[in-house]
């Protein structure tokens, strides 16, 4: 099913300068009952509203939505390299855009209490935290697919064996854009993602194109502001107003592991390992992802 893009200026719910206009995918809900809430999915780095596209004629109970969040997606032509140089690449700025693109479409439905149950995945995950922790209001749930950030309460060893990890994941990556090489770096990104000998080459055409497309998100990644924080007793706070699931792959590398850990020990979650899965899972086996989400939002 080929679902057209739209778009959304959310400048109205978002008080700063240079509001973007938000690119988003959509399918309705086969429901008459409009008071259900919204079904919403969030990617992560490299990747766009389009990561989602299998996803959004799979739960027809729920209007459905994918957003590609700013600083992302496919650049228009006519855009230059430098029309968003300066702008800060964070998850506290797309948190913000996330609580102002829910608001307007609300708006736009003439539905203003209507709330959202996320599904975010990687670098989406804490975007979707921090927006919950602003506007708790606006979400009735979240399932988040490996959270990528050392806090929620993580021990120190554990701090320590995610510096490790993530330092032998990006260092080659930071080598490849000293050397002038982005695609080298992409390359480099997608095997540290799948956590084995692979490369983008071995991926569909389609994931191939979205994440040519997405290649500057990387770089940005690398010079973004550090993520806001997100304590063991703030992500319990969170939790008690949005629930929260957490899951991750078994054969992840440790800093998706060790942050979903944490995160799943502070909200007193016992199981969220999905056997014989690694990060990519989402954009690789939409169909086992899709089963998965199915089960836990029946």
């Amino acid at each position: 099913m080929n679902i057209s893009p739209k778009h959304l200026d959310i400048s109205p719910y978002l008080k700063t300068a240079n509001a973007p206009t938000l690119e988003y995918l959509q399918v309705e809900s086969q429901e008459s009952d409009n008071h259900l809430p919204a079904l919403l999915f969030l990617h992560g780095i490299l990747g766009d509203a389009r990561t989602w596209q299998p996803y959004l004629t799979a739960f027809p109970d729920y209007d459905t939505f994918a957003v590609t969040q700013s600083g992302f997606g496919q650049k228009p032509a006519q855009e230059s390299d430098s029309d968003d140089a300066g702008v800060l690449f964070n998850t506290q700025r797309h948190a913000k855009e996330l609580i102002a693109f829910c608001r307007t479409l609300n708006q736009q439905s003439d539905l203003p209490h209507r709330q959202f149950k996320i599904v975010a995945w990687s670098y989406a995950c804490h975007v979707s935290l921090l927006a919950a922790q602003m506007a708790p209001e606006l979400f009735e749930s979240m399932i988040l697919y490996e959270l990528i950030v050392p806090t929620y309460g993580m021990t120190e060893e554990n701090q320590a064996r995610f510096t490790k990890d993530i330092t032998k994941m990006m260092s080659p990556i930071i080598k490849a854009y000293r050397r002038q090489k982005p695609d080298l770096a992409v390359d480099l990104f997608v095997s540290a993602c799948k956590n084995t000998q692979y490369s983008l080459s071995d991926q569909s055409e389609q994931l191939q194109v979205i994440k040519q497309d997405n290649a500057e998100s990387l770089q940005k990644l690398l010079t973004q502001v550090e993520p806001k924080p997100i304590s063991a007793v703030a992500l319990m706070d969170i939790h008690q107003q949005t629930p929260i699931t957490i899951l991750y792959g078994e054969n992840s590398r440790d800093i998706f592991k060790l942050s979903s850990e944490a995160g799943m020990m502070a909200i007193s979650q016992k199981e969220g390992c999905i056997q014989k899965a690694d990060h990519l899972l989402p954009e690789e086996d939409p169909q086992r992802m899709i089963a998965i989400l199915q089960s836990l939002l029946a």
